[in-house]
């Protein structure tokens, strides 16, 4: 999971210029919004189990930012 999470850090520094955090589109990043909707819904499952106190989650792809999401707190 740390590897993952670090991966998609890093991923992220090395786009940061190809996409815009405040413009969140899932249609312009070829992505259904309903079937995105489900990962804060999982997050949030994470934190009730007191596995987390918070996530934050990006979905990005082809420089369109499609959901960003923040679950619980820190």
């Amino acid at each position: 999971m740390r590897l993952l999470l670090l991966l998609g850090c890093a991923a992220l520094c090395l786009g940061a210029d190809r996409f815009d955090a405040n413009k969140i589109d899932p249609e312009a990043a070829g992505m259904d919004a309903e079937r995105l909707a489900a990962i804060p819904a999982r997050m949030k499952e994470f934190v009730e189990q007191g596995t987390t106190a918070g996530i934050v989650t990006i979905v990005a792809r082809h420089g369109h930012v499609a959901s960003f999401e923040a679950t619980g707190y820190q």
